[in-house]
């Protein structure tokens, strides 16, 4: 096998995002680098510069143009960049692809608000990040579901590797006992799109006329703000908390007594291993995209009535103390460790 020389070609600013988020795609790019650099010194972060003015998509473009990648013999493109090495000599190129929501789900283009900036974006950039995504020697694909979605366009499919994201260690800490009381809480943390199908865990709350169920949702609230708060119907046991901080998630997850996540698409889900790495029972919507490899241990609620009923039925009867245990040592085992191994063995196989 050839020697390891790689480059993980992302934003600067990606790579220096660590504190922002522990999770999904900045904790992906940071958490990718640390852990592939114990095991070779021959990874190098290619951060480029963000032009405000072009902004991040056709910085990495432009930028990809003109650099020189001739002296590694893998480019590792982060994300659905644009991208485009032309002096890349005889480098093989592997792109990573987190999700295509924005072609297999409908929703998805309702998230986008209708800015010119963001139509830009939607239209323009993620076309060429997906054209030349396409154009990669190989592809990794962060579920089964993504590979999946790959093949459908075409890529074939010996050239595409799964290779799942990971949860910060904290995540398997201790989860301390929760106190009795008379208070059930049902949660939410995440993206308030509408591709998150918000509708879903609110209209189930709210055939829930027991006065001891209360949902807290976390959350930044955007464009969509009036839409979703008009949802609740006044329903003041709905508690819409505002953007969860990430040295707060922990005790955010530990003060549910279940989760929700009813999602139309997810290209991974970390939201539902994170609660279940808590020991929280997950309600998702059945017939929602979510990777099989995730969706595993979750209870699957076919509407908004039958998850009213799965809610009361967990807190009747409890949360199943082997299927419990069964899922937060499943959810526990995606490690960022496990992610760059896996990503290294890739490496290795394409350079032999």
């Amino acid at each position: 096998m050839k020697s390891l020389k790689v480059a993980l070609v992302e934003a600067k600013t990606s790579f220096q995002n660590y504190n922002t988020s522990k999770t999904g795609f900045y904790g992906y790019v940071y958490y990718l680098f640390k852990n592939l650099s114990k095991y070779n010194s021959n990874i190098e972060k290619v951060g480029i510069e963000i032009n405000s003015t072009f902004g991040k998509g056709f910085s990495i473009m432009f930028d990809s143009i003109v650099r020189d990648f001739s002296k590694y013999n893998i480019v590792h493109n982060l994300d659905l960049n644009p991208f485009f090495p032309l002096r890349k000599g005889n480098s093989i190129i592997i792109s990573t692809v987190h999700d295509l929501a924005f072609i297999f789900d409908k929703k998805s283009n309702e998230d986008v608000s209708h800015t010119l900036k963001d139509l830009v974006w939607s239209k323009l950039v993620t076309r060429l990040g997906l054209y030349s995504t396409l154009k990669s020697n190989y592809l990794i694909a962060v579920s089964t579901l993504t590979k999946n979605d790959l093949i459908k366009l075409g890529y074939d499919k010996d050239k595409i590797f799964v290779v799942n994201h990971g949860l910060d260690e904290s995540f398997s800490s201790p989860v301390k006992i929760k106190k009795k009381t008379d208070k059930f809480i049902i949660g939410y943390l995440g993206a308030m799109r509408t591709r998150k199908n918000p509708e879903f865990f609110i209209n189930a709350f709210n055939k829930l006329h027991d006065d001891g169920y209360e949902m807290n949702v976390w959350g930044k609230l955007g464009y969509n703000r009036e839409k979703i708060i008009k949802m609740s119907k006044g329903n003041k046991k709905i508690k819409f908390m505002g953007f969860a901080p990430e040295n707060k998630k922990i005790s955010i997850y530990d003060s549910f007594n279940c989760f929700v996540f009813p999602s139309h698409y997810e290209g991974f889900g970390i939201p539902i291993l994170e609660a279940q790495a808590r020991g929280l029972p997950v309600i998702i919507y059945k017939y929602g995209k979510i990777p099989k490899e995730v969706r595993k241990y979750c209870f699957e609620a076919e509407n908004p009535e039958h998850m009213a009923q799965i809610i009361n039925s967990i807190r009747i009867n409890g949360y199943n103390e082997k299927q419990q245990k069964k899922a937060t040592e499943y959810a526990r085992s995606f490690t960022w460790e496990r992610c760059a191994k896996g990503t290294l063995d890739v490496y290795r196989m394409v350079l032999k």
